[in-house]
């Protein structure tokens, strides 16, 4: 009989690397993006909270999610996507519109990434 056990996700920390002429030198860049992670195993798919705004002076970002996937093989391959979204409006435009927009791009992406994944398997 295999045996299965449950793991959890926690506290993802991303380190960002902005270019030193962004970051360092005031080269005016005030671009603001949004940004969420989906985390992977088999057909388990989960994702993290939106984080926004982040622009160039955060030099990481914290998602604070717990995700716990159930029922996992002692092998097991966990992937973690991170997408941005390049914030157009000022930050007050509302979370709702910001998920619909993101939603719809990310939704093509991982309908394309889940079709290419079954077809190699």
């Amino acid at each position: 009989n295999p045996s299965y056990a449950a793991v959890s996700l926690s506290d993802i920390r991303i380190p960002l690397l902005w270019r030193p002429k962004d970051h360092i030198q005031d080269s005016g860049d005030s671009r603001k993006f949004a940004l969420f992670c989906i985390v992977r195993v088999g057909s388990q798919i989960y994702d993290t909270a939106l984080i926004h705004p982040v622009d160039r002076n955060s030099t990481d970002v914290t998602f604070n999610d717990v995700l716990l996937f159930s029922k996992m093989p002692h092998y097991f391959e966990l992937k973690v996507e991170i997408y941005s979204y390049l914030l157009t409006e000022p930050s007050s435009s509302t979370h709702t519109k910001l998920v619909k927009t993101i939603s719809k791009a990310v939704g093509r992406t991982i309908a394309k990434t889940l079709g290419e994944s079954n077809e190699s398997q």
